[in-house]
């Protein structure tokens, strides 16, 4: 009778290289958080018009 190793499951080396970096939530990007600065000063501005 032979004996039948089985061997470990390959690794997903996309899976691996997210762990490695770290990967979680997203931040905005630089885009989104201009267009915010921008629209807060354009109410500032706005703002500063009516008074």
């Amino acid at each position: 009778m032979k004996i039948k190793l089985t061997l470990p499951k390959p690794r997903n080396p996309v899976a691996q290289a997210a762990r490695q970096r770290h990967a979680g939530v997203h931040d905005r990007g630089h885009k989104a958080r201009r267009q915010q600065d921008r629209q807060a000063l354009q109410q500032c501005l706005r703002r500063d018009d009516h008074e």
